[in-house]
């Protein structure tokens, strides 16, 4: 005999849970029971059939083209790819910030979620469903988890139902979106945030709900629906017989998974405790089980004992199917929906609660997937695992992403081009510059004669300088002659002793005052003749005297200017314009020198009074790197192993000449370059 009022649950699963229930759904109408449905209660996935069932509970019960109708319509939202459009918007919302930035309450994931339920719960002329639009038979119930309280909330026509420690509360609330509800009850941990619900959602005063509250998912709580329709048919004993239709799938054993990645682990550890709790309930029911009609989907139909059900592979593939709001396929769509409504018949056949059997057909889904045969072995395989679906060719927010990625790194590829090609131009002038030097002929050392009155015709007349003796190193002097362009930029800069020592450490130890050109090919690659810089302390600056390298003038004009550059912020602070360097300045300090023709032709602002001015400060030069042989000795060089007391620089290898001579106008232009100040400029 047919039950006069039936209680329903439908659990949670997905979109999984979604079709199965839909099959369930669809037997209750062949075999005329849907009617008789008085009570539903709803967990996540079961919530969005619950409330499209509500919603267009005339066309459910109407006649078969109308039900098809109403169905066809949750069918087509579970193809939808619910999940990945929303996971690819926000991608998009996150790339391109400005959303994020002036719309960032759009582009939450559970207000995306709410949108999207928003285009399948429709009221009057396409608006948004509210809860009053519900009907009043069947009573829907929505169930979500507070993870504030940690207890049961229901959404149903009137409003919203929670409990606390002085007891249950309603807040009425006709007008609340329907969507609202759903994606409270489906917002599945893992991926969607929980969902706010205040008093000014509720439209009500803060008085009457003081506390906000935090709605999750309500598998959380009671994956099965299970607990709410007992504990209102134990309030009102409304309904004759409860059906659980229960989507949970099997909990196998995974031995080969490592469960790396956060999602996977939490999504394990949900399915974990959603399974155990609805043990648990099965197990309450004690003696009083054989009222709850549980129609599950692991549940094994013999096709010798029902011809219609699907082969047994199909069946045990679909207990594993992912429990997720992914697109499905017309296969999985067509196979689930199928299995619902054999398990159906057999489960409520065999418990008396219908004389009706009849065979799955189904016209309507046959139009979706011909046949179930068809889901091949690879296929169900397949639709076990989860997929991102980061990316789809039917959706623009794919390409618009990609186009704005792709832009992104164009823009940020142009600097990066540029200074390759820089780079480029300056390895390629660099090794230029060494050729030019390694192709050097070594230059003969020449006495003087006396032709000569100042830098410009030294250098024009003597390359190689000259001295009165004809004794030095023609080749060194070569070197220190150059003319670097002034606007070149150093392969590296160096920021303290070490790299000089470095430097010393694979310095030619055969190296001696007057045979720099049988080491110039060793001395080249390890940066002669190449432009480098050196950030630190300007020490002390002074003139040279009589160098051979300039034609042993003495002039002002005519000489070097030797200056020691430092990395010890306190050295440097004794440092006066007036006053002799210490022995720890010379023993500490790389020299730089500044050479009278370069300075003639390049940097007439670099005088000594400009240099004495800013002594002690932060400096940054660029210049030539060389090594100086004639101080590769233990008394000049403290960079030596066995060096004496009286050494005085820290290693023979120097900036000679310098192009480029800059002054820290600001407490550490390491932290603030806008403080470097050319020498000789005003500062800003």
């Amino acid at each position: 005999m047919e039950p006069k009022k039936i209680g329903l649950a439908l659990s949670g699963g997905g979109f999984r849970a979604t079709l199965f229930h839909l099959g369930v759904v669809r037997f209750l109408y062949d075999a005329g029971l849907l009617s008789h449905v008085h009570r539903i209660t709803s967990v996540s996935g079961g919530s969005v059939l619950a409330a499209h069932l509500g919603l267009n509970w005339d066309r459910y019960t109407g006649k078969p083209e109308e039900f098809d109708s109403a169905a066809k319509e949750v069918i087509k939202f579970t193809m939808a790819d619910v999940r990945g459009r929303i996971l690819r918007r926000w991608i998009l919302a996150w790339i391109t910030l400005l959303p994020r930035t002036f719309w960032r309450k759009h582009w939450r994931l559970t207000q995306m979620l709410k949108r999207s339920y928003d285009r399948l719960f429709q009221g009057e002329s396409a608006k948004p469903a509210i809860l009053k639009a519900l009907p009043s038979s069947p009573e829907i119930n929505i169930l979500c988890t507070s993870m504030t309280t940690g207890s049961l909330c229901t959404f149903d026509r009137l409003g919203f139902c929670f409990s606390d420690a002085s007891g249950d509360h309603r807040i009425e609330c006709p007008t609340l979106h329907v969507s609202y509800a759903v994606a409270a009850s489906s917002a599945f941990p893992p991926l969607f945030p929980p969902v706010l619900i205040d008093n000014r959602v509720l439209m009500c005063d803060q008085a009457e709900f003081q506390n906000p509250q935090y709605l999750t998912d309500g598998g959380v709580f009671d994956n099965l629906g299970l607990n709410k329709l007992l504990s209102l048919q134990a309030e009102e004993d409304g309904v004759d017989i409860l059906i659980v239709s229960d989507a949970e799938g099997n909990f196998d054993w995974a031995l080969n998974r490592p469960y790396k990645s956060m999602f996977s682990r939490n999504v394990r550890a949900s399915d974990m405790l959603m399974t155990r709790v609805s043990k648990l309930q099965y197990e309450m029911l004690g003696t009083n089980s054989h009222s709850v009609q549980r129609v599950h989907i692991g549940i094994p139909i013999s096709q010798d004992e029902d011809a219609s059900a699907p082969d047994p592979g199909t069946q045990r593939s679909l207990r594993n199917i992912r429990t997720d709001l992914d697109a499905f396929s017309p296969k999985e769509v067509a196979a689930l929906i199928h299995y619902g409504h054999r398990v159906a018949c057999r489960v409520l056949s065999e418990g008396g609660i219908t004389e009706k059997t009849p065979a799955y057909d189904w016209p309507a889904i046959g139009r979706i997937a011909s046949s179930v045969q068809q889901w091949e072995d690879k296929d169900k395989r397949q639709s076990q695992a989860r997929k991102a679906r980061l990316w789809s060719n039917s959706d623009w927010v794919s390409w618009a992403s990609a186009a704005i990625v792709l832009v992104l790194a164009l823009a940020g590829s142009v600097p990066v081009v540029m200074e390759h090609f820089r780079l480029k131009s300056a390895r390629q002038q660099i090794h230029k510059q060494v050729q030019q030097i390694v192709e050097l002929k070594p230059t003969a050392a020449v006495e003087c004669a006396g032709d000569v009155t100042n830098s410009r015709e030294c250098h024009t007349n003597y390359p190689a300088g000259c001295s009165p003796t004809g004794i030095h190193d023609g080749f060194l002097n070569t070197l220190k002659n150059q003319r670097p362009a002034r606007d070149s930029k150093p392969v590296r800069s160096f920021t303290g002793l070490a790299d000089f020592q470095d430097l010393e450490s694979h310095t030619p130890k055969t190296l001696v005052s007057d045979n720099h050109s049988t080491h110039k090919e060793d001395l080249a690659k390890l940066g002669e003749a190449q432009e480098y810089g050196v950030i630190g302390y300007l020490y002390y600056a002074n003139r040279q005297g009589a160098e051979s390298t300039n034609c042993m003038l003495t002039g002002p004009d005519d000489t070097d200017f030797h200056i020691g550059i430092g990395f010890d912020k306190n050295v440097a602070a004794a440092a006066t314009p007036n006053g002799a360097p210490t022995a720890t300045m010379k023993a500490t300090s790389i020299i730089v020198e500044m050479t009278p023709h370069y300075r003639a032709e390049f940097a007439p602002g670099w005088t000594l009074d400009a240099l004495k001015a800013v002594l002690g400060k932060q400096v940054r030069v660029v210049g030539q790197l060389m090594a100086d042989n004639e101080h590769n000795v233990p008394r000049d060089d403290c960079g030596l192993p066995d060096h004496g007391s009286t050494c005085s620089r820290a290693s023979i290898w120097e900036l000679h000449p310098v192009t480029s001579f800059q002054w820290c106008n600001a407490a550490d232009c390491n932290k603030d370059p806008s403080g470097w100040v050319e020498l000789g400029s005003t500062p800003k």
